[in-house]
């Protein structure tokens, strides 16, 4: 696992440096799962946020993954009313 999250961090760095991000808002997502595996919520949050900004409505599948994510992680926390929206959101 941590070797996969040094290599996603690379690509994030270099997808900064060169501009192209929208272009890989799917390393951000499994930056996200990775840390929803670990339980760290608050972290995955912030990189399913982000596939959200990236993404636009320009991808309506990682859209939806990262609305999906989003709510589970709202569902474990305890927060249903965010985690329902959510869910429509993904729809």
């Amino acid at each position: 696992m941590n070797k996969a999250f040094e290599f996603y961090s690379v690509v994030i760095r270099i997808s900064k440096y060169y501009n192209l991000e929208k272009k890989f808002a799917g390393t951000y997502h499994n930056i996200g799962l990775i840390y929803g595996g670990q339980r760290n919520h608050d972290k995955a949050l912030e990189y399913f946020q982000e596939v959200l900004k990236i993404a636009g409505s320009g991808d309506k599948l990682r859209v939806a993954e990262a609305h999906l994510n989003i709510g589970n992680i709202y569902l474990d926390k305890g927060y249903y009313d965010k985690s329902l929206n959510h869910y429509y959101n993904a729809l």
